[in-house]
Order: C-alpha cells, then structure tokens, then sequence
C-alpha cells in the first residue's frame, strides 16, 4: 500500500484559509501587472527598468506559486503568461500614449490575455495544492 492519508482533511490548513491564500496569490499577479505597467509609464523610453523590475516579480509571482501548489512544474508553466503580462505591460502605456496619433498594436489583449492564464494557473494550482495536503502528499523539501 502507499504512504497517502485519505481519512480526511489535515489540521495545517483549513480550506477558508487555503482559499484566501489562492485568492491573494490571483490578486498579486493583478497588482504585479499593474506595478509593471505603472513603471512603464513612469518610466517611458527606458524600457530596461519595467523589463527588470517585471521580470524580477514574474519570478517572484513562480515562488509563490511553488509554495501554493507543492511542485515547481505548474510554477514554471506560469512563466508563459508571465511573458504576457510582462510583454503586455511593458508596451501598453506607450501604446496608449500614442494611442490618439494612430493604430494601437493591441497590447492591451496581450496583457489580458496573460493575466486571465496566471489566473487560471493559480487557481488551479490553489486546487491540487490544497487536494494534495489534504491528502497528505508533499514534497520531503516542504518541511524545510
């Protein structure tokens, strides 16, 4: 037989808290979109720093995602929309200025597109994370 406890929900986290944590991990990629998008405005013309500062919080946005789902797999899957949200919030505040001389590139479906997969991702993640603590599955390196 294996080593899985099915008899129930474990005491380490409840499922109201384990869904507030989903939740703020969904709302923390919205708030990364919007930091990166702010810079870029702020900081027009100098596309290094959103870029930077972008990717250093899609990395972050990985970690956290890590720590909700138990395995780095889906983490690493959440660096495609990462590229959206990175590549649609970089660009949209430019494009948005230039947005009345001519024909925006569409940056913002970019952006949204992105922000609807890290969604889902977490969510999903929030899910089979908390099904596999319930049933007592982690990764010998959680404890750590």
């Amino acid at each position: 037989m294996t080593g899985v406890d099915v008899s129930g929900p474990s005491q380490d986290m409840s499922r109201g808290l384990y869904f507030g944590f989903t939740l703020a991990v969904v709302v923390l990629g919205w708030i990364i979109a919007g930091a990166i998008a702010g810079v870029s405005y702020l900081a027009s013309g100098l596309e290094a720093i959103p870029i930077m500062i972008g990717f250093v919080a899609c990395c972050a946005h990985a970690v956290v995602l890590r720590l909700l789902h138990c395995a780095w797999w889906l983490a690493f899957l959440s660096f495609l929309p990462g590229l959206f949200v990175l590549v649609g919030s970089v660009e949209y505040p430019v494009e948005a200025a230039l947005g009345s001389r001519g024909d925006p590139g569409g940056q913002l479906q970019v952006l949204a597109l992105g922000l609807v997969g890290w969604a889902g991702i977490t969510l999903l993640a929030g899910w089979r994370g908390f099904v596999r603590r319930r049933a007592g599955r982690r990764p010998a390196f959680d404890e750590a």
